[in-house]
């Protein structure tokens, strides 16, 4: 399987993400949308963690299993970038 950049992806504050390379288009939440921009960033987990945290009630164990996920169904697409 190829993998994309994240950092090539059009992503707008709607939840619609664009891949440029080949035309797919995707879909997130608000969150997602976040991380990804956080990624894009070069923000590291523990900064990801932080913003959600301030936006949202929820405990550490579950927000960095929810990440986690999140970001395997990343890789599971296709996608990389780099780790901070």
């Amino acid at each position: 399987m190829d993998t994309r950049s994240l950092n090539d992806l059009a992503v707008n504050e709607s939840g619609l993400i664009f891949d440029p390379h080949n035309g797919d288009i995707f879909t997130s939440n608000a969150t997602g949308v976040m991380i990804i921009n956080s990624l894009k960033e070069k923000k590291g987990i523990d900064a990801i963690k932080m913003n959600i945290s301030a936006l949202y009630e929820i405990d550490d164990e579950t927000l960095e299993k929810d990440i986690f996920d999140f970001l395997n169904q990343l890789s599971n697409c296709g996608f990389r970038w780099e780790a901070v």
